[in-house]
């Protein structure tokens, strides 16, 4: 037996070891470190849904929101709570209050719902036009002409002003309270 081919076998082995070694621990540093990264995309990741009548890019970061989206909700909003007759109320009344915060939802849910059932035994219809959205922080004023309907007949046209409290949790428009503004 030669010992010097031995020893080339023998030392062989161990560098082709640490070669081994090395790469095996540069691929689970890696695999350490992707999935460390993909952790971090997942918390950032948001999905939200937007409501089916929202036509324009709507940009939403954080708790933040473009005065565009602000504008495109209220109008939705507006759009629920304002224009409605007696076949439709309730239903309009159910998808806004998926916009509402959670803390507020059961005291508008019955004062909503208590709405509605006027609405129906009255066969009231409501149409309101928007005039002017003006945006601040936490607050959305929204002015308009209010036009009622009973049966064909015109129950009148007036003036309105109405205040959407709201704040956006975790990248989500959410609503805490609507108001109307005294004249």
């Amino acid at each position: 037996m030669e010992l010097k081919t031995y020893m080339n076998r023998v030392s062989n082995t161990y560098a082709e070891n640490r070669v081994l070694k090395f790469f095996v621990i540069v691929i689970g540093l890696t695999v350490f470190w992707n999935t460390i990264q993909i952790e971090k995309a997942m918390n950032r990741q948001r999905t939200i849904l937007v409501p089916p009548v929202m036509t324009t890019p709507l940009e939403i970061s954080g708790e933040t929101a473009s005065d565009r989206t602000i504008d495109a909700y209220a109008r939705y909003v507006i759009g629920l709570i304002g224009n409605f007759t007696p076949s439709t109320a309730r239903i309009q009344f159910d998808a806004l209050l998926t916009l509402f915060t959670p803390e507020s939802f059961q005291g508008i849910k019955t004062l909503l719902y208590d709405l509605a059932d006027r609405i129906e035994t009255t066969q009231v219809t409501n149409a309101f036009f928007i005039q002017q959205v003006l945006i601040t922080p936490e607050r959305i004023e929204v002015r308009g002409i209010n036009r009622q309907f009973s049966e064909s007949a015109s129950l009148g046209e007036t003036m309105r002003t109405y205040l959407i409290d709201f704040k956006i949790i975790n990248g989500r428009f959410s609503l805490i309270k609507i108001s109307e503004k005294p004249v």
